[in-house]
């Protein structure tokens, strides 16, 4: 499961519970992004790069791949990269695959996640991230705070 672009794996937090019932997940911090540390080469190509030979490397013959926004385009390059070698990408989930739509209008600033320093500073930056980039009426957002 990758993430979007202006987050980390916690873009998937509600939904890990569920779907762990019934599924092995893999949801990591894309590099460079979340936790993961910087990456050596931060532009598209690098990033399917460094995910595929990680991706090889693991004892699997076969996954799904499910992707959010930026994340999905990824994964959409990712499938079909040769460093998978015999890994066979049975399904796929592209959510929100081409961005948002249409031209941007931001009404306010993001806040640089990234620049965090507690979990819950880091959970009012996600949230306002999300109402601002995200949500066409913040005032209706119920993510929590």
């Amino acid at each position: 499961m990758l993430h979007g672009g202006h987050g980390n794996w916690r873009h998937w937090a509600r939904n890990v519970g569920p779907l762990s019932r019934t599924r092995r997940l893999l949801v990591p911090d894309m590099p460079g992004f979340g936790e993961s540390g910087e990456t050596p080469r931060a532009d598209l190509p690098g990033l399917v790069e460094i995910l595929a030979r990680s991706m090889a490397r693991l004892p699997l013959d076969h996954l799904d791949l499910v992707g959010f926004s930026f994340g999905a385009l990824v994964a959409a390059h990712l499938a079909t990269h040769s460093a998978l070698g015999q890994m066979k990408i049975e399904r796929m989930a592209l959510l929100g695959p081409a961005g948002h739509g249409g031209p941007r209008r931001m009404t306010q600033a993001l806040v640089d996640w990234r620049r965090c320093e507690s979990p819950q500073e880091l959970a009012m930056a996600m949230h306002h991230n999300l109402a601002a980039f995200m949500i066409a009426e913040p005032t209706r957002s119920t993510a929590k705070r």
